[in-house]
């Protein structure tokens, strides 16, 4: 019997190569694979003054945070735990991308999907109608790349 994870993966699968309108060609999906371990070691090395920078300052404006209300201190405090997480699952994920492992795509896959499930609900939370839409269609760009070069993982 198949679980629900890999039944979701099957989904993703099914919409975003099977049914997809538009295959990236080979060139750019090798292209994709050859330098998005690059590009994220990079963008990692950039972040990190930023994340302890917001760290830093969550816990100096932690009191602050929760007058805007209940709502809106817990999911400041959700998204930054959601934000460390996925910093952590692309530091996990970096060695076996460059080995294009299948591991590792996993991990990135996971790591987009906390993305657009935390989107979701924020923007849900605060009724932001437009971020909504925002995050589910960029939620959808960034499936639908992942799912274009599983295939170059093994």
């Amino acid at each position: 019997m198949e679980t629900k994870k890999n039944s979701l993966d099957s989904f993703f699968e099914r919409i975003f190569v099977a049914k997809a309108p538009f295959q990236l060609p080979e060139s750019v999906r090798e292209w994709i694979v050859k330098y998005s371990p690059w590009i994220t070691l990079v963008a990692l090395i950039l972040m990190a003054p930023a994340i302890l920078a917001a760290i830093g300052l969550s816990s100096a404006f932690s009191g602050l945070i929760l007058f805007g209300g209940l709502a809106s201190g817990g999911m400041y405090y959700i998204s930054m735990i959601v934000g460390i997480l996925q910093i952590v699952l692309m530091l996990i994920a970096l060695p076996g991308l460059f080995k294009r492992k299948l591991s590792a795509w996993k991990l990135v896959y996971y790591s987009s999907l906390l993305s657009i499930v935390v989107g979701v609900v924020t923007d849900l939370v605060y009724v932001e109608i437009g971020s909504l839409i925002v995050t589910l269609i960029t939620g959808a760009i960034s499936l639908y790349i992942i799912f274009q070069v599983k295939s170059k993982y093994s």
